[in-house]
């Protein structure tokens, strides 16, 4: 997974145009940013996302992302987020 990043860019994974990223089985967590500690869907483009069977921040405190702005976990400011089958758990960001 995705865990201790000091947002360089300002997000600790940028996504910003096109279709049909995704994240499966994914740990991100314990990630500082301006905007989207954990997960930044960007404009000007509409981008979409499908996050299935992932974990973004942790079951305490700790391993949560953080943001200065929008978004501790995930910040979307256009485009789609899918949230798929089982076991996605967003918490503690």
């Amino acid at each position: 997974g995705v865990q201790d990043c000091a947002g360089v860019p300002p997000h600790a994974i940028p996504i910003s145009g096109a279709t049909r990223h995704s994240l499966t089985n994914a740990i991100i967590a314990a990630n500082q940013a301006a905007t989207g500690g954990g997960i930044a869907l960007l404009t000007p483009f509409a981008s979409t996302l499908t996050i299935t069977g992932s974990t973004i921040g942790g079951a305490t405190v700790a391993p949560g992302n953080t943001a200065t702005g929008n978004g501790g976990g995930i910040s979307v400011a256009a485009g789609t987020l899918t949230l798929s089958g089982a076991a996605t758990t967003i918490q503690n960001n």
